[in-house]
């Protein structure tokens, strides 16, 4: 499964800087019925802008972000994210893996929430922002935040509930006729 990694400085400053939305995107790709279309992470980043290498790399526009197919020992994803200002040769805020084991819808939810446009949703003054980060106020009131959040849990549920209902149905395969077995004699 994936592992998010932390530095020696301590894993609360690090899981701070991690936006919560790339975990969620990760965390409801795990009860979410996988897709029947299968694509490649290089394919999600893509898709999103990011500059493709020679290696099969793929670092953001910014720099700031590149993932990487690794096969040192056990083949990996290795996603690192470094200080925008400073590029990739910036301090690490922080990095994460997913080894061969990981299914890939996981690692495409990954990206997927990681590569978003959207703005992320911060407290005004809330210091787990990068400190180049443009906070503007939101047009949004709290309930409407809340209310999306909730939506968003909905809709996890009701596609958990449809798969468990599609797995739950009986085959439509007529089911072979049971040959009649004697009775056991004591």
């Amino acid at each position: 499964m994936g592992r998010i990694h932390r530095h020696r400085a301590g894993l609360d400053r690090h899981l701070q800087r991690l936006p919560a939305e790339v975990l969620a995107g990760f965390t409801d790709a795990l009860v979410a019925p996988a897709p029947t279309e299968h694509s490649s992470p290089l394919d999600v980043v893509d898709a999103a802008g990011w500059l493709l290498d020679a290696r099969g790399a793929a670092s953001s526009p910014d720099a700031a972000c590149r993932l990487e197919r690794r096969s040192d020992s056990l083949p990996s994803w290795q996603m690192e994210v470094h200080d925008p200002d400073r590029g990739r040769h910036g301090p690490r805020l922080w990095h994460a893996s997913f080894d061969d084991r990981t299914p890939g819808h996981l690692v495409n939810a990954f990206l997927t929430a990681l590569v978003d446009p959207a703005p992320l949703q911060r407290g005004m003054g809330d210091r787990t922002a990068h400190h180049s980060a443009v906070q503007t106020p939101s047009p949004l009131r709290p309930e409407q935040i809340v209310e999306a959040h909730t939506d968003r849990l909905n809709s996890i549920r009701a596609k958990v509930r449809a798969a468990r209902r599609q797995n739950s149905k009986p085959s439509t395969s007529p089911a072979a006729p049971a040959a009649a077995r004697p009775a056991t004699r004591r």
